[in-house]
């Protein structure tokens, strides 16, 4: 990923639960995967 580049970021809801999600994400630049993550989070 280069200065200028637009960067696209795509989001799955997996699951959620009593305030607890699941998530899967990656980062793209044009057709290629810059970054992927396997997310976990908490609402209160």
């Amino acid at each position: 990923v280069k200065p200028g580049d637009e960067m696209t970021v795509e989001v799955e809801m997996e699951s959620f639960k009593r305030n607890i999600g699941r998530a899967k994400g990656r980062a793209m630049v044009g057709n290629d995967i810059a970054c992927t993550a396997d997310i976990m989070f908490a609402l209160g």
